[in-house]
């Protein structure tokens, strides 16, 4: 994980006052839920699911670009994703993370249909599939291989943690 990340987790800083910083380094504004839309903008073209994931909420189209709250304003791909998905340029605002939850809780509950795979009738077949298939790929690494024997033989030997120690080949 991130340093930022990593510091908010541990409680060593707040995130509200982590989205000050970033805002204040990259010189965008800090957003508020005052700022936050009654309703979805480009909701035929951003998945709820992917917004949940990359922790990001459009909010206005002003200047004609699209400006959207994101709780990492460094993540270049989410913005390039979303440019992409409403062919428009995207201005990013950092938003506190739990206030873009809130939001998208709000205007994409949980049971929301559009989420359902209409084909299966259910929600995720293919991230399961694609779960799967990476799973299939990973394993194939030696180092990973590796790892995972490991963290077993610790399973099975019901030992509470593993220490990794370098050595010296002398």
């Amino acid at each position: 994980k991130r340093l930022d990340g990593v510091l908010v987790q541990l409680g060593l800083v707040k995130e509200r006052e982590l989205a000050e910083i970033q805002a204040a380094l990259l010189g965008v504004p800090l957003v508020g839920p005052e700022r936050f839309p009654e309703k979805p903008l480009f909701a035929d073209r951003l998945k709820p699911k992917f917004l949940r994931k990359a922790n990001a909420f459009p909010l206005a189209i002003e200047h004609d670009q699209l400006v959207v709250a994101m709780a990492d304003p460094f993540d270049n791909f989410t913005r390039d994703v979303i440019a992409a998905a409403t062919g428009r340029q995207v201005a990013v605002a950092v938003g506190v993370p739990i206030e873009i939850e809130e939001a998208l809780d709000r205007l994409y509950p949980e049971s929301d249909p559009s989420e359902l795979d209409a084909s299966a009738g259910e929600l995720g077949d293919g991230d399961e599939e694609d779960a799967e298939r990476l799973k299939d790929l990973a394993s194939v690494d030696p180092v990973i291989r590796l790892v995972n024997q490991i963290i077993s033989g610790g399973v099975s030997a019901q030992a509470s943690n593993i220490h990794w120690e370098p050595f010296a080949d002398k």
